[in-house]
């Protein structure tokens, strides 16, 4: 009675003995530990995606995901390594060329930075975001004239994209153009307000 007693309490109170996880239900369990950002989760989270991809090699997803948890803890080279495999094993997914080229530019490689970045818009040309970050790079470069290119495809893809208008004032008064960067000011302060209005509803 006691064996048939014993048998029943495994199978009913510990099911999780018999479970398989999946490569893509650790790379979950690493990104929620991501948003969470609750102590240990960052180290935890990356434990998952190296769990991913010991199940996956080839997952670009978790090198991805593991790459976002290292740049976290401010390990660039970490972080490098794991977006060139998810770019590896996901070449046409822009946002990895995105990301690394954020990694690029924190670590002065502004050639590499602004070879990924356009890599990223040669991928998806219609994303406004791609633009933006692009010209980024080239505002604190001081490629000013390049910067506000980039501005302005960003709007011209997204005009109440309003955040950009703050970065094209800022190259706009870097090369003397003071009414435009007054008149790039003045509507980013009109829309942010209303922005944060809207947010307080």
């Amino acid at each position: 009675m006691k064996t048939i007693l014993l048998m029943l309490s495994v199978v009913f109170f510990a099911p999780s003995a018999f479970a398989q996880t999946t490569a893509e239900e650790y790379n979950d369990q690493a990104f929620m530990k991501a948003i969470r950002g609750l102590p240990g989760d960052i180290d935890s989270g990356i434990a998952d995606a190296s769990m991913a991809i010991k199940l996956k090699p080839e997952y670009h997803e978790a090198y991805n995901q593991r790459a976002n948890l290292k740049l976290s803890k401010d390990d660039l080279d970490g972080a490098l390594a794991d977006y060139t495999k998810a770019i590896q094993y996901g070449p046409k997914v822009a946002s990895y060329y995105a990301n690394r080229a954020a990694v690029l530019e924190k670590k002065k490689d502004i050639i590499g930075a602004l070879v990924d970045s356009s890599k990223a818009i040669a991928l998806a040309p219609k994303n406004h975001h791609n633009y933006y970050e692009r010209g980024k790079i080239k505002l604190r470069s001081k490629d000013y004239a390049g910067a506000i290119l980039d501005f302005d495809k960003t709007l011209l893809i997204k005009p109440d994209y309003f955040a950009v208008r703050k970065s094209r004032a800022e190259a706009y008064r870097a090369i003397g153009k003071n009414k435009q960067a007054d008149e790039d000011e003045k509507i980013y302060e009109e829309e942010s307000k209303k922005f944060f209005e809207k947010l307080n509803l």
